[in-house]
Parts: C-alpha cells; structure tokens; sequence
C-alpha cells in the first residue's frame, strides 16, 4: 500500500514525515513502522474527507480538496490552485495521533454526557452536557475555521443573557458567535 495524493491521501508520505519533523512528536513518528505510517494517513485522509467543508470542490478535483471559497484567519481568500497548508497539517497531525491511538478513529464525540454525579451528601449536576470534538485540539486548531458550523468548536467563550449576535476576537483571529435562544 502506498499513498496516492487523490486517492487516499492529501500528501505523500515523505511529506508528512517532513512536516512531523519539525515538532515534538518526530521521534514517535520514526519509530512507528512505514506501514503503521502509510495506513494512519490513509485513515486520516477518510475521516478528513467525510466532515462538512465550507467552499465548494473545484472542477476535476478527485477528493475534498483544493475548494473554492475559503478564507484565512485574516479574511484573504485562501487559493484554490493547490492543497491548502491546514488540511496538509491537520492531516499530518491526526496521521501522528492515530498511529499512537488507532481507537480516534472510532470516537464520535469526547463531549461529557453524565447529567449528575453523587457521592454520598454530596452531589454535582450540570445544567447541560459539555460538548467536544471528535478531533484531539491541535487538530481542531488547525480545522475548525474551515468547517462548517464551526463555532461549537471554539467552546472557550460563552456569551450569556445577549440581545444581539456577538462577536469576540482571539489572538489568532475572529470567531463568530450567534446568540442562543
């Protein structure tokens, strides 16, 4: 098995090797067997390619990627001519991730479900369950501004007892926020 960039992955092998090189999990990445590698970007690349993208596919493309109508963090339009930088990492990133843990593949949601918990007298009870991504959190660093409906990604800030749609702003861009009724 080898990776066919449109067929079953975004990149070459050699590529996500290079891009973990430079990051804190190279030396775990070297040390998984080439098939172990080839297979988990091959996987990464399925889960990848079922989530709901903002743009539209353009003509002959062979997979979800490059798109038309995407913009960065700053609002420039993000080109359409190749694959873009974040779904090359996020594929990388999440290749690493299920190397190390072929389980992600299977988890839907790590979104806390438990309503109440009680040990003797004393008791907790949340008013609603948190909810997550299925994705580890640099992965959705990289990709939640590229999804749609992302914002329930961002699950840092909350806007209570607002009137109107409210926007905040992070260090690394703009996440929209709509009221909740």
């Amino acid at each position: 098995m080898t990776l066919v960039v449109g067929t079953n992955s975004y990149q070459i092998l050699d590529d996500i090797t290079d891009y973990l090189a430079e990051s804190i999990r190279a030396a775990a990445w070297v040390d998984v067997d080439e098939e172990v590698q080839i297979r988990a970007g091959a996987s990464a690349f399925r889960i990848l390619e079922r989530q709901r993208w903002g743009g539209t596919v353009v003509d002959g493309a062979t997979c979800a990627f490059p798109r038309d109508g995407l913009v960065d963090l700053n609002g420039q339009p993000i080109s359409s001519a190749s694959m873009p930088a974040f779904i090359l990492a996020a594929q990388a990133e999440l290749a690493f991730d299920l190397s190390q843990d072929a389980s992600l593949a299977a988890t839907s949601d790590t979104g806390q479900k438990i309503a109440r918990v009680q040990a003797g007298s004393a008791s907790v009870e949340f008013f609603r369950p948190t909810e997550a991504s299925r994705f580890p959190p640099a992965i959705v660093e990289i990709i939640a501004p590229y999804l749609l409906g992302a914002t329930s990604l961002y699950p840092e800030v909350v806007a209570n007892g607002t009137c109107d749609d409210s926007r905040f702003y992070a260090s690394d861009g703009v996440y929209p926020f709509t009221r909740i009724e």
